[in-house]
């Protein structure tokens, strides 16, 4: 039997993270909010073992800073330190992730992409479940990608999927 990840877990797992972190919780939202912020920044941890797949966050540069600047503790920051929060927190929802999965697993170490046009793409995968919420008025989306097993092997027509923005 395939693991399931219902909207609701997403929600409680991205709460549990907010409310230790941050001490509020995030606004759940039907659709991705609009920023005005055209900078975003994506980070992705990829699981391997018993389940196969990755747990990325997105959300505006606005966002990450505010973000970062809490977690550091001050004003004024690197765009290293701005990108090690968002890898932070893809790394924390893949490890709430993974334990919602089958065992044993492992966690890559976070990627993060940065910019104003750009598509994260993971081959032979497909988007398990997504959830859109709203913090400080600015965006933050949480999917969850799941390996297409029955493809991991086959190189002879390579699938690329993403979050269907095209």
């Amino acid at each position: 039997m395939r693991p399931t990840l219902e909207l609701d877990d997403i929600h409680l797992l991205a709460d549990r993270i907010w409310d230790s972190m941050f001490g509020a919780g995030l606004e759940p939202l039907d659709n991705e909010a609009p920023s005005e912020d055209p900078r975003f920044l994506t980070g992705c941890v990829q699981l391997t073992g018993a389940w196969e797949g990755a747990a990325v966050v997105r959300c505006s540069y606005t966002l990450a800073a505010q973000l970062a600047s809490t977690m550091f503790g001050i004003e004024e920051l690197a765009m290293e330190e701005v990108s090690d929060t968002v890898g932070e927190l893809a790394n924390l929802t893949a490890g709430a992730v993974q334990a919602l999965m089958p065992s044993p697993s492992e966690l890559s170490p976070p990627s993060v992409v940065e910019g104003k046009d750009y598509k994260l793409i993971l081959p032979r995968c497909s988007v398990m479940n997504q959830a859109h919420f709203r913090f400080h008025n600015e965006p933050f989306n949480i999917a969850v990608f799941e390996a297409n097993v029955d493809q991991l092997y086959d190189h002879s027509t390579p699938q690329y999927l993403s979050d269907g923005s095209d």
